[in-house]
């Protein structure tokens, strides 16, 4: 289970007196917590978000250069300096969060998508055959097995899915485009330059690709 780092993962002099200390009073029922149970505890805002990147862009740098994070890079643009040390630093639960390591999304995704894969196998190969009891010929009960239809719903829509993504079947957009009439004097009649809509439409089509246009009045 994903654990908050210890001082030693933050090479010793890497923090300012000031924050190692803080992070020490961290209570141990908070250590004990991974990042994901913190960050639902906390339901972090965009200025925590923010200040937590902060935080660890800052540790990776000072890292590198094995010299003290610069605090000011940490809160600046998200907390002004005594709201940072005064409130900031002693929320417990926001810097047990902030102090996780940094959630890469990417093997996240992967992770998420690997699993998808296996639940597709797991509903692919799912018996889809539901349990019935009769009465037979002789008036006695007795079990019979058939397709139920909700299950086999279920596995077409999973197959013709697979097939979907197998195929590489093209996404299609649609684009509606709002043409404005010419104001026009009282009785003239009005008429739309549609040599020009029909160039304008190709040239969105060789931006788009596959679309499905239609063109329409101007809304009032």
């Amino acid at each position: 289970m994903e654990t908050l780092p210890t001082l030693n993962d933050f090479d010793g002099d890497i923090l300012t007196p000031v924050v190692r200390e803080k992070i020490l009073d961290i209570p141990v029922e908070l250590n004990k917590k991974s990042e994901k149970q913190l960050r639902g505890r906390l339901k972090p805002s965009t200025e925590e978000m923010q200040f937590k990147q902060q935080f660890h862009e800052e540790f990776n740098i000072a890292k590198v250069r094995n010299k003290k994070m610069v605090m000011t890079r940490v809160y600046g643009g998200v907390y002004k300096r005594d709201y940072f040390y005064e409130r900031v630093l002693n929320n417990h639960l926001l810097m047990a969060w902030v102090t996780t390591p940094l959630a890469d999304l990417d093997l996240k995704i992967s992770a998420a998508l690997l699993l998808g894969a296996d639940r597709f196998e797991e509903l692919i190969n799912m018996d889809i055959t539901t349990s019935k009891r009769i009465k037979d010929e002789n008036n006695e009960w007795t079990t019979i097995k058939e397709v139920d239809p909700k299950k086999a719903m279920v596995l077409v829509s999973v197959m013709k899915y697979l097939a979907d993504r197998h195929l590489g079947l093209a996404v299609q957009k649609q684009v509606t485009v709002n043409i404005n009439e010419p104001s026009l004097k009282d009785g003239d009649k009005a008429e739309l330059n549609m040599d020009k809509v029909n160039e304008r439409l190709r040239e969105l089509e060789e931006k788009l690709g596959e679309t499905n246009i239609s063109v329409l009045p101007a809304e009032d």
